[in-house]
């Protein structure tokens, strides 16, 4: 990894971990002070904040001053996900959100310590699980490049749309929220919303049917 200073190119200290497999390499921001990268299936984090800029060299070199914790292999929650479906980019979408995209899996977001909060896939309406680029504009939504197409995911919609493909059926009659849990009652019975766990065969928070 190389920075930036005074109009040269410095190496990162410890960085050389990547240096033989810079072709397969995804690069993105964890954090302001964090940098996750992604090669051959194994994720690692490097953390600016235990570096000294002052003890880089002007001369490609670097110092060995700081600890080797500031590169580190870490494990997501989704690894053994990733493992199967290659990750080709990832967004750091806001400070406690990172979206991957990935060959074959579609996107797979995760909060900033790797814990898994969402899975887009086409099942749920993106139209390509091959995922080529991610972009977050200006509004907090997140755009993504797919094969052949473009394709908008709008995080900041406030409404949330639930039925067959979340295990919901019939018509719906009432909802409540009674003690931090969320209720629906429908024709065929009633339903509580599932806690966020990653399962990567299904796609997005399931209802489970309330057992009478």
């Amino acid at each position: 990894i190389y920075v930036i200073k005074q109009n040269r190119l410095v190496k990162l200290t410890h960085s050389e971990v990547i240096r033989k497999k810079e072709d397969n390499v995804r690069f993105g921001a964890l954090s302001n002070k964090k940098v996750l990268f992604i090669m051959e299936g194994i994720s690692y984090v490097y953390d600016f904040s235990l570096l000294n800029f002052n003890d880089l060299q002007d001369d490609n070199q670097s110092v060995p001053l700081s600890p080797d914790s500031i590169v580190r292999p870490i494990r997501l929650e989704v690894q053994k996900y990733f493992d199967e479906h290659i990750v080709y980019c990832f967004e750091r979408v806001h400070s406690n959100l990172i979206a991957f995209g990935t060959i074959n899996g579609g996107i797979v977001f995760t909060d900033s310590t790797g814990r898994f909060v969402n899975l887009i896939t086409k099942e749920v309406g993106l139209i390509d699980n091959t995922v080529l680029s991610l972009f977050t504009d200006s509004s907090g939504n997140l755009w993504s490049g797919l094969g052949l197409d473009v394709c908008l995911v709008e995080l900041n919609d406030p409404i949330t749309f639930y039925g067959s493909v979340n295990k919901l059926e019939g018509s719906v009659y009432s909802c409540v929220r009674h003690k931090g849990q969320f209720y629906v009652s429908s024709q065929t019975g009633m339903y509580t919303l599932d806690p966020v766990v990653f399962n990567p065969n299904t796609t997005g928070r399931y209802v489970s049917k309330v057992k009478e």
